[in-house]
């Protein structure tokens, strides 16, 4: 079950419509979950806001388009406009590459006894009104895995 507490952020100037350059035209709208290792809620105060942070600069980064971003203390969901070329599985990977890094290198006291932020699984959709259902199930079914 996802914890009440969370960080919000969302990009009200974008327009979800089709995306245009010289040679394609495209609308990629990635759902995007994953959750801490074993789902423990650990991500709280200044790390959950630097988490967030982290994320939303990888993504104006790389040109991805963040439609919304909702950080828990067990879980991270993303909705982003994505490129053809970047598959879900490598922008999940860049992005819990750069938070693992980054909050283990600033909180590594606090951090110190937790052998992976990150679970290694994820969820992605590109569903846009993915029953939270299905999110929870997804987050449970994390618990006791590696």
């Amino acid at each position: 079950m996802f914890y009440p507490t969370k960080s919000r952020i969302v990009d009200h100037s974008l327009v979800v419509d089709y995306q245009r350059d010289e040679h394609r035209t495209h609308l990629l709208l990635y759902h995007l979950v994953w959750s801490t290792r074993r789902s423990k809620a650990f991500l709280e105060g200044d790390l959950l806001e630097d988490c967030t942070r982290l994320i939303t600069d990888k993504c104006r980064q790389r040109g991805w388009k963040i439609e919304e971003i909702v950080a828990y203390p067990n879980a991270v969901h993303v909705c982003l406009l994505a490129f053809p070329e970047d598959n879900p599985d490598a922008i999940v990977r860049e992005l819990k590459k750069v938070t693992s890094f980054s909050l283990r290198k600033k909180y590594a006291d606090s951090l110190s006894k937790v052998p992976s932020i990150w679970n290694r699984n994820y969820l992605a959709s590109t569903v846009w009104e993915l029953p939270a259902e299905t999110i929870d199930d997804f987050i449970e079914s994390q618990k006791g895995l590696q």
